[in-house]
């Protein structure tokens, strides 16, 4: 058993050492010749993007055969596993990222205190830039429907991750109440307000949060700058991503649905706000 292990960790280690270093060797390549803006590509430079992704997908794939195994058995040592699962995503997100070519840049200021941050979401990169850029501990919460992960709930809750059910008020209500329950006043949460076609939807869910917690909604816009070359594996990716914090949002006093209404409107109108400021 042990022999199999043994084998098993070099086989596994040895790649995602051959993998990584082929990235390390081809990055400058592509940022600079293929994956900058303002560059004409030809069929070969969609060619080798395509194979470069295909290393980072390999490397991905690798890492999560060997790394995952080795931060799950680290975090058996350490007495606060959501914090330093959140530690982990953020070095792993980040190095991510680099190996895609994408920079993240990050204006504004987050206020001191707990706080629900709201921020739309076009692409997966964008919860990866937010959790490799925000200086801050969150809790994510996901819409349960969205994101089944029934057979994975013990590593979810390991992680910090919340679930949300939507459209059903009372069922919502109880799921926004049990995951405040949960809180200690440092822990922050991070909602998201889904963006398709250009149309931004803020659910009922966040205008819960604000409402039970009276803590302030700080929305966070990610714009996808100049959006780069893709290839046979990928879209297009962007060559930037720009996270904006605005303001705190002040809430209305009473509690109830009107209210809840005029919270999302808050929210759309400063996301819509951030939105317009690179332009």
């Amino acid at each position: 058993m042990f022999s199999f292990f043994y084998r098993y960790a070099t086989f596994t280690l040895v790649w995602f050492l051959i993998f990584g270093s082929a990235l390390l060797v081809l990055r400058p390549y592509i940022k600079i010749n293929i994956a900058s803006p303002g560059n004409k590509y030809n069929a070969s430079d969609v060619l080798t993007l395509g194979i470069y992704q295909l290393i980072v997908l390999a490397l991905v794939l690798d890492g999560a055969i060997t790394v995952l195994p080795l931060v799950l058995l680290l975090s058996l040592t350490v007495s606060d596993k959501q914090i330093f699962f959140h530690e982990q995503g953020r070095f792993w997100t980040g190095i991510y990222l680099q190996a895609l070519c994408v920079d993240v840049e990050i204006s504004g200021e987050l206020p001191k205190g707990q706080m629900i941050l709201i921020q739309n979401i076009e692409s997966y990169l964008d919860g990866a830039a937010t959790l490799s850029r925000l200086p801050v501990y969150f809790r994510t919460v996901f819409l349960r429907h969205l994101f089944p992960m029934d057979n994975l709930s013990w590593l979810e809750g390991q992680m910090g991750y919340l679930a949300l059910e939507q459209g059903d008020i009372s069922l919502m209500h109880a799921d926004v109440q049990k995951i405040l329950s949960e809180l200690n006043d440092e822990e922050n949460i991070l909602t998201f307000a889904v963006e398709s076609d250009g149309k931004l939807t803020v659910y009922g869910g966040t205008a819960l949060f604000a409402l039970e917690s009276k803590v302030p909604i700080v929305p966070i816009y990610v714009e996808h700058k100049e959006t780069g070359i893709g290839s046979f594996l990928t879209p297009r990716l962007p060559y930037e991503l720009k996270i904006r914090v605005g303001k705190p949002l002040n809430l209305p006093e009473a509690s109830g649905e009107m209210n809840g209404k005029i919270v999302r409107e808050m929210i759309s109108a400063e996301m819509t706000r951030l939105a317009k400021v690179g332009t």
